[in-house]
């Protein structure tokens, strides 16, 4: 990211992307928040949008609407500050020691990704409050300074600030970047219902302390499927496609398995659920396919059904 001074005046707007992941696996507990991770992550084409305005006092305010096809209602987010939106303008302040009554900020979020589904939405809108307050207060700092600033609030802000495609290791937040043919077209269709990551996770451990799911001593990439994805072999990552959280994910919310039932039946490559869920994803051979089949499945579940593609650039600048 490269701004010149001036060049914003008074308002800044950001969109980031939300995020796939086509491998999670789950190793040991690294802390009571934190699980060994071994992803590979792909920014989609569906994003939040952060619009920035600049205020003559100390204020942070948040505003949020929805244009997300009534997947989530608005009501549901946090407008204080224990948004991420808010706590990104005020982690900027805080770290490069600003002076609050002179970067003050009316913060507008637009949100396009489902609330706590699984594909990221939460980094994404911190990404992009990050990178709108950074070009409003014109504080010259780069991509890589923000990524590293969004680690204090989730571990996956910087990915959705990087964009692309790439390994994530340890908590997911030790990124090294893909180089890919692939253009993968597929579909997610948000769950009604929701649950917190952390349910999945102490749902994943009782599985795995029962032995109904292998124990995994250290996540890993498999290289196969790190190759079919550098190549944009749609066929072979459809096989390789893997997430040691679906089994924990779907036994909190049966219907999930439902709604991955139907996406089979209508022609999907792959059905999988994203991250820790609710979310569901299923891969298409192209476009047109990833467009049919979002239409057969929102009439079957009565759920909406995007089509979207992967990968796309990180958090950008409109």
């Amino acid at each position: 990211m490269s701004l010149r001074p001036g060049e914003f005046y008074g308002h800044v707007t950001v969109t980031a992307p939300g995020r796939i992941n086509l491998t999670t696996e789950v190793g040991q507990q690294l802390s009571p928040f934190y699980h060994q991770l071994a992803t590979i992550s792909l920014a989609i084409s569906l994003s939040d949008e952060v619009v920035a305005v600049a205020r003559d006092d100390e204020h942070i305010t948040v505003s949020i609407s929805d244009s997300s096809r009534g997947i989530l209602d608005p009501a549901d987010i946090p407008d204080d500050h224990s948004n991420v939106v808010f706590q990104a303008a005020d982690l900027l302040r805080r770290r490069l020691q600003l002076k609050p009554e002179t970067h003050g900020v009316d913060l507008y979020l637009t949100k396009d990704l489902p609330l706590a589904g699984g594909v990221g939405g939460r980094a994404a809108d911190a990404a992009a409050a990050l990178m709108a307050c950074a070009a409003l207060w014109d504080l010259h700092l780069s991509r890589r300074d923000l990524a590293q600033l969004g680690t204090e609030i989730s571990t996956q802000v910087p990915f959705a600030i990087l964009g692309g495609a790439a390994v994530g290791m340890e908590r997911g937040d030790v990124l090294s970047p893909i180089l890919t043919r692939a253009s993968l077209n597929l579909v997610i269709v948000p769950a009604f219902s929701v649950y917190a990551p952390r349910e999945v996770y102490a749902n994943l451990a009782s599985l795995r302390e029962e032995g109904i799911q292998p124990q995994r001593e250290c996540a890993a990439i498999d290289p196969e499927l790190l190759d079919a994805l550098t190549r944009g072999d749609v066929e072979t990552i459809a096989l390789l496609m893997h997430n040691d959280l679906q089994a924990a994910a779907v036994s909190l919310l049966p219907e999930l398995s439902d709604v991955l039932d139907i996406g089979m039946q209508e022609g999907a490559l792959a059905a999988m659920i994203c991250g820790a869920g609710p979310t569901v994803m299923f891969l298409a051979r192209n476009a047109d396919d990833a467009t049919q089949l979002a239409s057969r499945v929102e009439e079957r579940c009565g759920i909406a059904s995007i089509p979207i593609s992967a990968p796309g650039s990180g958090a950008r600048i409109l």
